[in-house]
């Protein structure tokens, strides 16, 4: 068999069309984490788009699930996708510890309206507010995952705010509820705090309401406020 040796122009460029294979091959290795974070990123900009609400007075329609409940006529309400964004995560007393643990045991892109008495550009932390979520998902599913991730990180804020972090689970009539309180202070002030999560599921279609409120001298009208909003509930 005749062996030809190639002439020292034809290795070079054999040489460099390899290197540039191998970088070629590297390259596309490189890039391929975030080709698929990039994908993930678009599908949850794409579901968060199908997640928002409409008000009509009292009443919030919830999509995409077309669930609906009333608030308040006085509250403010955030049922748009860019307002929604603004809220996701927040800098502040109360608010931001909520945001830390609703975002651990729920993803924000199926968060279709947050209202309350104030909106939260307004620096107070009375009342209470409600986030309103729609997964596809079942209800049990969601129930594991507030009492595993939304537990923890609860339990992991700063001990020198938050203490005492716990959970509690009751049924109630079509809800099931899962509590998650904890103690905060904040340098000469404080009170008990929580995150009281209901989950309902019909067809697939799992709604979950999320009240955050602090536990001050208005308790009795606040826990009336939540009450009057999971009656007010319809398919």
């Amino acid at each position: 068999m005749t062996k030809t040796a190639l002439r020292p122009e034809a290795a070079r460029c054999a040489r460099r069309t390899h290197s540039i294979s191998s970088l070629a091959v590297l390259g596309l290795v490189a890039c391929t984490p975030l080709l698929f974070f990039g994908t993930a990123a678009a599908q949850e900009a794409v579901k968060a788009q199908k997640h928002f609400a409409t008000r009509q007075g009292m009443s919030i329609s919830i999509q995409p699930s077309g669930a609906s409940f009333e608030i308040p006529i006085d509250w403010a309400a955030r049922t748009q996708v860019a307002e929604l964004k603004e809220v996701r995560r927040w800098d502040g007393e109360w608010k931001t510890e909520y945001t830390k643990v609703v975002n651990a045991a729920l993803p924000f892109s199926h968060c279709s309206v947050q209202a309350g008495h104030w909106d939260w550009r307004v620096s107070t932390f009375s009342g209470v507010t409600v986030r309103g979520y729609v997964l596809n998902r079942r209800a049990g599913d969601i129930q594991e995952q507030i009492s595993a991730k939304g537990l923890r990180a609860a339990q992991a804020l700063p001990h020198s705010t938050i203490q005492n972090g716990s959970l509690t689970e009751t049924d109630t009539e079509q809800w099931h509820r899962s509590l998650i309180k904890y103690d905060a202070w904040y340098y000469d002030y404080g009170g008990r705090a929580n995150v009281d999560f209901y989950v309902t599921e019909r067809n697939g279609t799992a709604i979950v309401l999320v009240f955050m409120y602090v536990e001050m001298d208005d308790a009795t009208e606040t826990m009336a406020t939540v009450q009057q909003i999971l009656k007010s509930f319809s398919w």
